[in-house]
């Protein structure tokens, strides 16, 4: 990990542990965010456009989760 993410991203001296905090609070929210597209209660008609637009704000904020992350790796 230490290799992975950029010392100004996790600069406290518990370093490790927050970035596995980092991680399993990415995975729950990509978690959450996958379970609400693949509902199939909420996919059963020709969805109304308020499930539209939560739908396709579910993967803006899925897109903006990954980039936090990139802006946390070392290239």
């Amino acid at each position: 990990m230490n290799e992975t993410f950029k010392e100004n991203a996790f600069p406290h001296q518990t370093r490790i542990e927050s970035i596995k905090e980092y991680l399993f609070k990415l995975k729950n929210k990509l978690g959450n965010i996958a379970f609400n597209l693949r509902n199939l209660a909420a996919h059963d008609s020709v969805m109304p456009f308020w499930k539209a637009v939560y739908c396709g704000n579910s993967v803006f904020m899925a897109e903006n989760f990954l980039q936090d992350l990139l802006r946390k790796v070392k290239r």
